[in-house]
């Protein structure tokens, strides 16, 4: 039945492309201009969950008798967050408890570069007609970061007390490296 249409019209291969697995997914950050330089793993932190927008602002402007448009570039910004559940291991430096070093609270520092590194494994990956896995990583650099909200809250319901830290940053790269085994 391959690339045969079903009955909202699709018509697509019934089995999957590729399979891959968040499991292994590896996490770790590093950071420079603080004094927790270094690549960290957050493993013990119990990092719940993370989300990074980056964006450009684009004006658009119209010109009087003609029906050309312009663009106004503006410069870029973004904004990401963290989350974790507060536990008796997590704090990674005896200064203090967050997730972030010191000169990423405070805007007289100049914010920290931050690179978050995730990876995992893709398996099926057909080489030389023989299944083989992939590994992969993404190394998100961000530099300006600074911590512009931390919020903490509980619930009754599992008894755990969650961080929640918002931050903006000015510059963002991202890197990836594929590698079959």
């Amino acid at each position: 039945m391959s690339g045969a249409t079903d009955i909202y019209g699709y018509s697509r291969n019934p089995k999957p492309t590729g399979v891959f697995s968040s499991d292994d997914s590896i996490l770790s950050w590093g950071f420079s201009g603080s004094k927790s330089k270094g690549e960290h793993s957050p493993t013990g932190l119990m990092v719940q969950g993370w989300n990074l927008t980056y964006a450009q602002q684009i004006q658009e402007v119209f010109e009087l008798g003609s029906h050309n448009i312009y663009w106004v570039k503006g410069r870029p910004q973004g904004n990401g967050n963290i989350s974790r559940v507060i536990g008796p291991n997590n704090s990674s430096n005896d200064d203090h408890i967050t997730l972030l070093p010191k000169e990423a609270f405070d805007p007289c520092a100049g914010g920290v570069a931050m690179t978050l590194s995730v990876g995992g494994k893709v398996c099926g990956v057909q080489n030389n007609n023989k299944s083989a896995e992939l590994e992969y990583t993404m190394r998100i650099e961000l530099d300006g970061l600074l911590v512009n909200n931390i919020g903490f809250s509980a619930s009754v319901q599992d008894t755990r007390i969650m961080e929640a830290l918002t931050f903006r940053f000015t510059y963002l790269d991202v890197k990836e490296s594929k590698q079959a085994n």
